[in-house]
């Protein structure tokens, strides 16, 4: 399944749009559509200067070695991952695994990873924000948390945005920066508290025995 999430630019006005691949793993209906909120507040706010192609894999797909080659083509071009799961959900060591791999390819490089939660859940109690801090530490990515509201509803935020992203090319830089513009100053995750934020997510996250 693939779209478009760009808006209609007036003609000779200015360049066509920078193409920006995603990828977008969930795990059921629920966690699909928080990922979709999550791309179209990409679309709402950046969709005048790239356009954001998707497609969306669900977990279990991507953990049969047989329907995960139909997503490496994906995988291969992805800008953003976007991971979508329930916070009680352990991430799967193959899908911890696709991820790093994704990130350490050497064809192209960059890509960036994203995690969305309901505004209410803890987030930093989550295996999915342990799993990103991670790879953050691991890639020397940067790490913000974002709180975004829904269109109708600027009063209230709905989503916090998990990120870790590095060093990009332009204009895909150009898009990262302004993200981090718009962030709010104590929104940022500061390195030294990075361990400590993965220590804690394991601990919470940890099974019973």
């Amino acid at each position: 399944m693939q779209s478009l999430l760009s808006r209609a630019m007036p003609s000779g006005e200015r360049s066509s749009p920078a193409t920006f691949n995603v990828v977008l793993i969930y795990e059921d209906f629920e966690t699909r559509e928080r990922a979709r909120k999550s791309l179209d507040y990409l679309g709402q706010e950046f969709g005048n200067d790239f356009e954001f192609r998707h497609t969306m894999w669900r977990l279990d797909v991507l953990q049969d070695p047989k329907l995960n080659a139909l997503a490496a083509p994906s995988l291969a071009e992805a800008d953003l991952l976007i991971v979508s799961l329930r916070c009680e959900r352990q991430v799967p060591d193959k899908i911890v695994a696709l991820i790093d791999e994704r990130l350490a390819q050497s064809v192209n490089p960059e890509c960036a990873l994203m995690a969305p939660f309901e505004r209410s859940a803890p987030a930093t109690r989550s295996s999915v924000y342990a799993c990103l801090a991670t790879l953050a530490r691991r890639h020397g990515f940067d790490f913000f948390e974002q709180a975004v509201s829904d269109a109708e509803d600027q009063a209230e935020p709905s989503l916090k945005l998990v990120w870790a992203f590095g060093l990009f090319r332009p204009p895909y830089a150009d898009l990262l920066k302004r993200l981090r513009q718009i962030m709010k100053p104590n929104s940022s995750t500061r390195p030294n508290e990075l361990s400590e934020t993965i220590q804690l997510s394991r601990k919470n996250t940890r099974q019973p025995a």
